[in-house]
């Protein structure tokens, strides 16, 4: 079983939205950095995990489960939690770096374990580097309306979007698959 990479790049991405809050900076650079840090870090996620690949033999699969079981409860814990997601709006620099950095991440973790679910790494990459500044935009398009009524419903999204790539890996494994 391979996973579909544009449904991977998309699960990957789909946080970029909260970018788009930040209205004190250009449009353009926001979706130019979110796009430029999830690409670097997914490819260097799948470097590390090309290196690592003799490593894990056999527990592979497992890892798979875990990594992305771990990234939707994250996101299904902040869906139910009372804790208040909303990023406030900044002007600084280096706290659009540090959100930057934070959302894209998760890449490089997904990245370094998803070698065998993966069947054409570069069309990831390049969903990554299309989607990351789409979704970048469309959260400026709709930031009043997504973070004003519920922005939980993003992180509800992005668990489910995790967790169904982990289950559908172990399924994959148990039915004797890759």
């Amino acid at each position: 079983m391979f996973i579909n990479p544009y449904f991977l790049a998309s699960t990957l991405t789909i946080d970029s939205v909260i970018l788009g809050k930040q209205k004190n900076f250009p449009i353009a650079l926001l979706m130019l950095l979110s796009g430029l840090f999830h690409v670097f870090f997914f490819s260097f996620g799948l470097y590390l995990g090309n290196q690592l690949v003799s490593l894990m033999g056999s527990v592979d699969h497992w890892l798979v489960l875990a990594v992305f079981s771990l990234l939707g409860l994250s996101c299904l814990k902040y869906f139910i939690t009372p804790i208040n997601l909303d990023i406030e709006i900044t002007n600084s620099w280096i706290k659009i770096f540090i959100i930057t950095l934070t959302l894209s991440i998760d890449a490089a973790a997904v990245g370094a374990v998803s070698k065998g679910i993966i069947e054409t790494p570069l069309v990831v990459i390049i969903s990554i580097g299309i989607l990351s500044p789409l979704f970048v935009l469309i959260g400026r398009k709709i930031r009043n309306y997504l973070f004003n009524k519920n922005e939980k419903l993003l992180k509800l999204f992005e668990g489910i979007l995790y967790l169904s790539i982990g289950i559908g890996v172990v399924v994959s494994h148990l039915k004797g698959g890759f």
